[in-house]
């Protein structure tokens, strides 16, 4: 039967001590180019499983020692699906490791060593205790799946501040125990900051359809300073004409703003309420505030824009009394409803419009 692998044997050095018919087959050694090649390729493979490529022909390399002379013994077969297989795993860009029922790592790819800042070298061939035991792993996330027999998830820090999840997966054999140990690493830190700037990036997107369209230079000019201060957790007054579209610059800072994430944008006309219902309107009330109030009581604007923004439109108008409150949010935080006892904090960002322009002094 013929046979379907070439055999080699090592030195320390790389030099070949012995071969079998097959090996000098498929490797014309004689060649200077391909001898160093192949022995430099086996040579920095001790102890590994790689891929190798021949003159167009792709190789599976199989190292182990062979005695206590220092001897190598390396199977080489004729494996397209391991080259690919090799390839997917190397350029995945999850870091993924696989160690055997022992707990010693038989596999690691690159993107490891970038969650870790360790060549994988360090971790070839050694147990996950002693990884532990050296500094290199916090914890031993192949011991908890061999005691557990399922899949585990651990954390563990990485450079640069990062926090690495580790999941590992049991794989069985057809008797049921477990064979390898098959290790993801992911870096959550940057797929939160990566969610983080896709959510930022639709809402400017989706947003982008419904925005004004601004031919006047100066508008352009107040458009481009809405952009710049929308995640800046300032009070904001537009100061205009009526008409000239201060309410649509009060949705845009919100829509381009962190906060359209996270609560309502909450409009109220301060000019079209009445006196003496804007207070309620604005903090709420409790029971029996006053008569006519809901039994339960009524939640005010500044409740229902919490972590969102309160747009006060004409907020000229609010009475001295009014202004002497929003004070106190502006400054603390802080609203007291009619009737109650108790203040509630709320993260309310203000933005406000008014017709007449405030004169400079």
């Amino acid at each position: 039967m013929e046979r379907c692998f070439a055999h080699v044997v090592t030195d320390m050095n790389g030099k070949i001590v012995q071969a079998n018919d097959v090996f000098y087959e498929w490797f014309d050694v004689a060649e200077p180019s391909v001898r160093d090649e192949l022995l430099l390729h086996l040579y920095a493979t001790r102890s590994r499983e790689q891929p190798v490529q021949f003159d167009g022909t792709r190789y599976r390399t199989l190292t182990f020692l062979e005695d206590e002379d220092g001897l190598f013994s390396h199977l080489i077969f004729q494996d397209d699906l391991f080259f690919d297989l090799y390839n997917v795993v190397e350029r995945s860009y999850d870091g993924i490791s696989m160690t055997d029922v022992h707990g010693v790592t038989k596999l690691v790819n690159g993107a490891v060593e970038r969650y870790t800042g360790i060549p994988r070298e360090y971790f070839l061939g050694k147990s996950a205790d002693r990884l532990v035991t050296r500094g290199f792993l916090q914890e031993s996330v192949t011991a908890k799946v061999l005691a557990e027999r399922k899949p585990v998830t651990v954390f563990q820090g990485g450079t640069n501040d990062q926090q690495i999840v580790m999941t590992g997966s049991p794989l069985f054999n057809d008797t049921g125990e477990i064979q390898q140990v098959v290790i993801n690493f992911r870096d959550i830190s940057e797929l939160v900051y990566l969610y983080q700037q896709h959510l930022q990036e639709k809402q400017v997107n989706d947003y982008s359809g419904e925005r004004a369209e601004h031919q006047d230079v100066e508008m352009q000019q107040i458009s481009s300073m809405v952009k710049r201060v929308a995640n800046v957790d300032a009070t904001v007054l537009f100061m205009g004409e009526t008409g000239v579209g201060k309410d649509v610059f009060a949705t845009e800072l919100y829509e381009r703003s962190r906060r359209s994430a996270h609560g309502d944008f909450i409009k109220v006309n301060c000019g079209a309420i009445p006196m003496d219902l804007l207070e309620s309107e604005l903090f709420g009330y409790e029971d029996g505030a006053f008569s006519g109030a809901k039994r339960k009581g009524k939640p005010g604007m500044f409740e229902l824009a919490d972590k969102g923004v309160l747009f006060l439109d004409e907020v000229g108008e609010l009475p001295s009394a009014l202004q002497v409150k929003l004070l106190r949010v502006l400054q603390d935080g802080e609203i007291r409803r009619i009737g109650g006892t108790k203040t509630k904090f709320v993260d309310v960002r203000i933005v406000s419009a008014r017709t007449r322009i405030y004169e400079r002094w």
